[in-house]
């Protein structure tokens, strides 16, 4: 801020003022008494001259002769007064009287006619000294100079003090604004999000870098005062919006502002991304509106509901959406269905950890659970409850023989031999089977049914499979024979392959 100028402009107003002050009152104060004086002399000039021409009028014979009448006429009260000069003249301007003492120089001087019967017979001179007023002029032309001088310092110096103090505030007023601006603007240009803010007529007044790159747009468009539906336009040439949405987005939007409430919207972009924007009204009637890239924060969200219900290894149903899948079939169950629950288990998975490592395991678990899925119908439900536990729940049907059937594959496809990073690895399984609704009705029960069927399928021998039937409500007959057939028929086929 330039100061120099507004110091000049001061001390230019505080001279100024001292030489009005030093100048104006002593020449008002002498034009004041010279006014005085002269009012005075003219009205005793005027007032003597009545008198002689009121005496000239009954006297007209001679009467300038009569210089001690006349001196008698023109004698007037002196209190307190300066000392005057009178003289009379008649009409040939000879003097007639002269009643005079030494006067100061400057003198006044005027002259008043003598008038009788409408002719002029003579004039009447005043004279009066103007010493007396210059005296006090001057006096009072001292104390004005003084005083001007005073006020020109008191002016020049008070004000500058405090004009120094306001400009010194002022400075740090700037500083402080130039500082937040700085830092308006670095947590503008850093924010994750984009950021628009509108007036009442719905034009552009403040935005950043980041809502810029986020929908592709031009800075050459996106400037202050811009119309909304002209960065809308603009949007929807690059890609961020659609035109057939911007006039009833433009209505809602408007409406949800003069109303005072906020308005937010969710868009989905071409390239897959989804933006999340949030108008919220302001005072003066204008809005701010921020525009969040949340696409990330969803897919993270979609992961971990995702999590909470599959294994993170193999992307197999968990534990919890094993039994919730396994009590909707269940609750759909016809009275001529029956359902297998499957617990299997990975023969020797142990030794495999020990020998080759957690990652060559990790890698056999991920193997062995596609194989699985591989082997049922897409109805049918696959999940790995832990470690190397597994379950299956196969459908509802009314061919029990599929149940063994399904067993068997299982055990020959899982038990193939796998290629796990140049590393030959047999890995085989027991399963254990439980059938609703012979077995029970309740997953949980259904469950420990086929981890005790998968304990006989150990303790046999492992590698093969085994039912489990309750002492209450046993499998039909009709059934369970069927199922013990192919069992043993795919018992003797596994022996004459080995």
């Amino acid at each position: 801020m330039h100061t120099t100028p507004l110091r000049r402009l001061v001390s230019a107003i505080g001279l100024a003022v001292a030489i009005v002050t030093s100048v104006a009152v002593p020449v008002g104060y002498f034009i004041e008494g010279y006014s005085d004086t002269v009012r005075a002399v003219t009205f005793r000039g005027k007032l003597s001259a009545a008198r002689v021409a009121q005496y000239i009028y009954s006297h007209s014979a001679m009467w300038q002769y009569q210089q001690q009448r006349l001196v008698e006429l023109i004698q007037l009260p002196e209190v307190g007064e300066q000392p005057i000069n009178q003289k009379i003249y008649d009409a040939s301007g000879q003097l007639v009287m002269d009643e005079s003492v030494s006067l100061s120089k400057p003198i006044v001087v005027r002259r008043i006619p003598i008038v009788v019967s409408g002719a002029p017979v003579g004039s009447f001179v005043v004279e009066a000294s103007l010493d007396d007023v210059l005296r006090k002029t001057g006096v009072v032309a001292l104390f004005s100079m003084v005083l001007g001088f005073g006020m020109y310092f008191a002016l020049r110096i008070f004000p500058l003090r405090v004009l120094d103090r306001t400009l010194g505030e002022l400075r740090g007023a700037e500083r402080r604004l130039a500082a937040q601006n700085e830092q308006l603007d670095v947590a503008l240009t850093n924010m994750s999000q984009g950021l628009v803010m509108f007036d009442s007529s719905a034009r552009l007044v403040v935005f950043n870098q980041r809502y810029i790159d986020m929908f592709g747009l031009s800075p050459e468009i996106i400037k202050p005062g811009r119309p909304l539906r002209e960065i809308l336009q603009h949007r929807v040439a690059t890609g961020g919006f659609s035109a057939d949405e911007i006039e009833a987005y433009m209505a809602e939007l408007l409406a949800s502002v003069a109303r005072g409430k906020t308005f937010g919207k969710i868009t989905k972009l071409p390239d897959g991304r989804i933006i999340s924007i949030v108008n919220q009204p302001i005072a003066g009637g204008g809005w701010v509106a921020t525009h969040d890239d949340i696409t990330e924060r969803l897919r993270a969200e979609e992961r971990i509901k995702h999590l909470a219900h599959f294994d993170a290894l193999t992307d197999l149903p968990n534990r919890v959406t094993f039994y919730e899948r396994m009590e909707e079939v269940l609750g759909h169950l016809r009275r001529s269905e029956i359902v297998a629950v499957f617990s299997l288990d990975l023969d020797h998975f142990k030794n495999i950890n020990d020998t080759l490592g957690h990652p060559i395991g990790d890698r056999l678990l991920q193997a062995a659970a596609e194989r699985m899925r591989s082997c049922v119908r897409g109805e049918d439900i696959v999940a790995r409850l832990g470690g190397d536990e597994f379950a299956i729940v196969q459908v509802p049907s009314e061919q029990p023989a599929n149940i063994a059937t399904l067993a068997t594959r299982v055990i020959e496809v899982v038990g193939a031999p796998y290629d796990i990073d140049g590393h030959q690895v047999v890995v085989g399984v027991s399963i254990g089977i439980a059938i609703a609704p012979s077995d029970s009705d309740v997953p949980d029960t259904l469950m420990k049914h086929a981890d005790l069927a998968l304990y006989r399928a150990k303790a046999d021998g492992r590698g093969t499979y085994r039912f489990e039937f309750t002492r209450y409500d046993p499998v039909p007959e009709h059934i369970a024979q069927k199922i013990v057939q192919n069992a043993q028929a795919a018992a003797e086929a596994a022996t004459s392959a080995h």
